[in-house]
């Protein structure tokens, strides 16, 4: 409690109440001229370093500094990366900061930023520390403190403490008479603290006090004393303590008092339960605390190691909500890690093992009453997800298994990695259902076959003309096409891709005899690759698909018959694809759901055609063409753990269309034409764990249109180049541009 003010220093007494409070400091420093900033640097070294703001009545005084002790260093003082005192008026320090690193040590106290009206006026400040590498502090660790005798103090911090010794850590503090707001962040990791742990603390005599969205995050650490997300002192006035976050994550053990609290007052009547939320991920600590309370709401990432019947969390008291307009609730579960958790419909996870729960008023607790338990829809690994209700049982908040959806629909048997089976057994649902979502992994690699299939196209249009319509000889070819494609891949889901595919070869044909005009043989090398972006209702993705392989082709071309001749065409393709894939909208311990396939892939094409002299410089090419197109399956394990099996894809499609072609002149010869699509199979099989992922599929029909120019610019006509645009509409919509070229030797 804030007292008097005597001989320019401020006093500060325990009151009736006996509590232990925060010390607010007071150096004596030399006047120094307002707003003056200061960084100061010590290595091995036992002086202190600080940075110090002090003015008599000055109306307004300003401190920014920043202090590094790094190699060793030890001080015996206090530590300030920020100090501004004045008797009146504002006192601010912003962006003030301390850090420790390298085994450096303080042996008294650390403020990130200290500002303090000793009368009457406004302090605020802003700032942080941070204590790393095997440092330590034996006095108490302040983000940020602000401290006002009559006015509003503001305090905004954050204390970092990673690998490391400390003894009491304050994220903020903030203490008045009117009006003290404390606002910190506090993140401790691999150390340990051997004493109390407060992410805000507000205190003030008779106006209001406010601690709220105060973080707490405690990792893999040791701790001897209590927790509180935020903490208030207001007498005879207000104040809150809400939507405070206290995490506990892996192995965090507590020695000497273990109590954790959302928030705090030392008086009763005040709001310190709103929002306030306990997160408890990967918990592996094995003490039984003291008292838990004035938590809304718990949320919990569980090892899929749990078994019936375990416990995560063991207290001897719990404090939950009061009544009906204020229960604490479960708010998520999820498992962690790939493998199934070994549960089976009615087993049941204790959350919290108690002793003797207790609402608010200190009265025995109910279900439905003082805790609100639901149904909750857990998620382990990436892409599964099971159904679990939430309930007070006794003094016990637990988690029982249940269905996952469908009861007329058993679920196949979930082997975790140590062998056992997860599922309904005897015939009944199982209790794991797949994400809706999970479908986007097979739609990567259906993206890949699209695009495999666009090369099959090119081979047997542009690639297939280019070789075939040279003189007798040798001659080389190349064509590309690039553009961009959506594949509907079903009712709710699409895949966009953008790429190209090219080919480049050397065909030969020669005259055969009077029933046969010309035969082409040729052999080229293919690649393609480009980049897409899979969507449905409920998961995107995005990646990048590439093929490389080769082939032959050919062509047999007829006499005249009527007007026109037959042609046939065939050609054979093998190669390999690879597809890498990512998604945030997939995840397993904070890890995006991806991975990277290689896949072989083989390709026939066959077709026949009708050319009809329509005049000597026009003619229309009427074709059926069909193309058998597969891609091996794959196994792979996803970045989350999963393991995912990818079934032979098999692709069967009908093309027919025609195509008019005039000719201005010797050197320009323009066309257009039209074609119809059927995709009869196309359909991408994916698995994990058994559970069939959501097929997308080509099936379907498409309809295209295509325009452009072949221009032969020399007399000779040993060069020509073709360009041309293509439009898709149907389960493929979307265009791409075409370019040919050919040299005849």
């Amino acid at each position: 409690m804030v007292s008097a003010l005597e001989d320019n220093k401020i006093i500060v007494t325990a009151g009736d109440d006996g509590r232990d409070l925060p010390p607010v400091p007071s150096p004596d420093p030399e006047p120094v001229k307002p707003r003056v900033a200061s960084d100061v640097t010590a290595e091995k070294s036992y002086g202190i370093g600080y940075m110090v703001q002090h003015a008599e009545n000055e109306d307004a005084i300003h401190a920014d500094g920043s202090v590094t002790l790094a190699d060793g260093s030890t001080t015996p003082g206090d530590v300030y990366g920020g100090y501004a005192q004045t008797d009146t008026g504002k006192a601010t320090t912003t962006d003030g900061s301390v850090k420790l690193e390298n085994g450096s040590k303080v042996t008294n106290d650390v403020y990130g930023g200290s500002a303090q009206v000793q009368a009457a006026g406004d302090a605020a400040s802003t700032s942080s520390v941070t204590i790393k590498d095997k440092s330590s502090v034996t006095g108490d660790v302040y983000g940020s403190f602000a401290f006002t005798l009559r006015g509003k103090a503001t305090a905004t911090g954050t204390v970092t403490v990673i690998n490391s010794k400390v003894d009491s850590v304050y994220g903020a503090v903030a203490e008045s008479n009117s009006t003290s707001i404390a606002t910190g962040k506090v993140t401790i990791s691999d150390s340990s603290v051997a004493s109390d742990v407060y992410g805000g603390y507000a205190d003030t005599l008779a106006g209001t006090a406010t601690a709220d969205n105060n973080q707490v995050t405690i990792s893999d650490s040791t701790l001897s004393g209590k927790v509180y997300g935020g903490y208030i002192f207001s007498d005879t006035g207000t104040g809150t303590a809400n939507n405070n976050t206290v995490t506990l994550r892996g192995a965090v053990n507590f020695t000497g008092t273990r109590e954790l609290y959302g928030g705090y007052s030392e008086v009763t009547g005040k709001d310190v339960f709103t929002g306030n939320t306990l997160n408890v991920d990967n918990y592996t600590g094995t003490a039984t605390f003291d008292k838990i309370a004035n938590f809304e709401f718990f949320n919990f990432t569980i090892p899929t190691s749990s078994k019936d019947s375990d416990a995560i969390l063991q207290t001897d008291h719990l404090v939950l909500g009061d009544g009906a307009d204020k229960p604490s609730t479960v708010g998520t579960v999820q498992f962690s890690g790939a493998s199934a958790p070994d549960l089976k419909i009615e087993d049941k996870i204790i959350l919290i093992d108690s002793k003797e729960t207790v609402n608010s008023s200190g009265e025995k607790a109910n279900d439905g009453v003082d805790f609100k338990g639901s149904d909750l829809t857990v998620k382990w690994g990436s892409m599964f997800e099971q159904l679990f209700t939430s309930s007070l049982d006794g003094d016990d908040i637990i988690l029982v298994a249940k269905t996952a959806g469908d009861s007329s629909t058993p679920g196949p048997e979930v082997p975790p990695e140590d062998g056992g089976i997860i599922g309904g057994g005897g015939g009944s649902p199982g209790p794991v259902k797949l994400k809706d979502g999970s479908r986007s992994l097979a739609e990567a690699s259906f993206m890949g076959f699209a695009l495999v299939n666009q090369g099959a196209d090119l081979v047997a249009g542009q690639a297939m003309e280019n070789a075939t319509q040279g003189a007798e000889g040798f001659s080389p070819f190349a064509a590309v096409v690039a553009g961009t494609s959506r594949y509907s891949a079903g009712s709710d889901s699409h895949t966009d891709v953008s790429g190209y595919s090219m080919a480049v070869g050397l065909a030969y044909s020669a005259e055969v005899n009077d029933i046969i005009d010309r035969i082409t043989l040729g052999a080229f090398f293919e690649h393609g690759a480009g980049n897409y972006h899979t969507g449905n209702d409920f998961a995107s993705g995005h990646g990048d698909t590439q093929y490389t392989g080769g082939g032959i082709l050919g062509q047999v071309s007829f006499e005249d018959t009527g007007h026109g001749h037959f042609y046939a065409q065939a050609a054979i393709r093998a190669g390999g694809v690879t597809s890498d894939f990512s998604t945030s909208d997939l995840q397993a311990s904070g890890i995006n759901a991806g991975y990277d396939a290689t896949k072989a892939y083989r390709s026939l094409y066959a077709g026949i055609g009708y050319v009809w002299n329509v005049m000597s410089d026009a003619r229309l090419d009427t074709y059926a063409k069909y193309f058998l197109t597969q891609m091996d399956g794959d196994s792979v394990r996803i970045t989350t753990g999963e393991p995912v099996e990818f079934e032979t894809v098999t692709s069967r499609r009908l093309r027919l269309g025609t195509r008019f072609t005039y000719a201005i002149n010797e050197y320009v010869s323009p066309y257009i034409g039209v074609g119809y699509e059927r995709e009869f199979d196309g359909q991408v099989n994916a698995s994990t764990y058994g559970y069939d992922l959501d097929a997308p599929s080509l099936r379907g029909d498409t309809g295209l249109g295509e325009i452009g120019l072949t221009i032969t610019p020399t007399e000779g006509k040993a060069f020509s180049l073709n360009v041309g645009l293509q439009g898709f509409t149907g389960v493929r919509e979307g265009w791409q541009g075409s370019l040919q070229m050919k040299y005849e030797f």
